[in-house]
């Protein structure tokens, strides 16, 4: 992102996941494959450090693009990796 779109954004106080301009991107990163690249979750996963909880996951990017990520989405088994582990 551009310094001037960024320091634009940091003036406006929607969450990003409110930003049509943003749920654009997240679709654009699900419809171009990056998102294989994304750990699933930063939000879900208690392992991941403090500091990367700002940043999104691929279940996050996912649900931002589709217009289903909100500020308290709850915790399912579906998304829980605790009880519902890789095999």
């Amino acid at each position: 992102m551009e310094p001037v779109l960024r320091e634009r954004y940091n003036e406006d106080k929607r969450d990003l996941f409110e930003i049509p301009v943003v749920r654009a991107f997240c679709r654009r990163v699900v419809n171009l494959g990056i998102i294989t690249y994304l750990d699933f979750t930063t939000t879900f996963d208690s392992t991941v450090p403090a500091i990367s909880k700002d940043a999104l996951g691929a279940a996050e990017v996912w649900l931002c693009g589709e217009g289903r990520l909100r500020k308290q989405i709850p915790l399912t088994v579906e998304f829980d990796p605790r009880r519902n582990p890789p095999e």
